[in-house]
């Protein structure tokens, strides 16, 4: 899909060559056209760079799929690292590949380390909304390019956190704005 932008990437810019710089409704439009692909192409690139560090990773990673009862489409899925392992064990249910990239994006948080596991205590440690909201906002990258998934504006993503960590004394760093406006 990178590779597919890119090449839609530089054929407009080729385009924008031939019939552009002298007028300055096509540089408008080619400017913001170009813009688009970028930032789709800049979207997909941090989704590869979470499967490319858990891929790289001196960690082991272990994935494993959970069947959706009574063929019921469920998403979700959880990160833990392993002590009896020593390994990042992802878990998704089958059927939901945005979810794989939600949960692919803890892990590569484990990696460069925003995340961290207490061996004593078994439980993560430095874990917070931050690493939460990093994660739906890839899955919604995948869900915006590849359709499978679920769609969630800012609020309803902070709402989602606010729902599932709400009782847990974890801290917002901050958010960003993120939309496609």
């Amino acid at each position: 899909a990178i590779k597919s932008l890119d090449k839609k990437i530089d054929e407009q810019l080729n385009k924008w060559g031939k019939e552009g710089y002298k007028n300055d409704k096509v540089n408008k439009k080619m400017q913001q056209k170009i813009g688009r692909l970028n930032n789709k192409a800049s979207k997909l690139r941090d989704i590869k760079g979470s499967f490319d560090e858990v891929i790289t990773s001196k960690v082991m990673y272990y994935y494993s799929a959970q069947p959706n009862p009574n063929g019921a489409f469920k998403s979700g899925g959880s990160t833990y690292f392993n002590q009896d392992e020593n390994r990042v064990e992802t878990v998704f249910y089958s059927g939901n590949s945005a979810t794989i990239v939600h949960e692919t994006r803890h892990g590569a948080g484990y990696s460069r380390g925003e995340w961290g596991w207490d061996k004593e205590k078994n439980a993560p440690i430095y874990y917070d909304y931050q690493d939460e909201y990093e994660a739906y906002k890839q899955e919604n990258n995948y869900a915006d390019y590849f359709s499978d998934g679920i769609r969630r504006s800012q609020s309803q993503i902070t709402n989602v956190i606010k729902f599932n960590y709400g009782n847990n004394p974890y801290i917002i760093k901050y958010f960003k704005q993120y939309c496609n406006c």
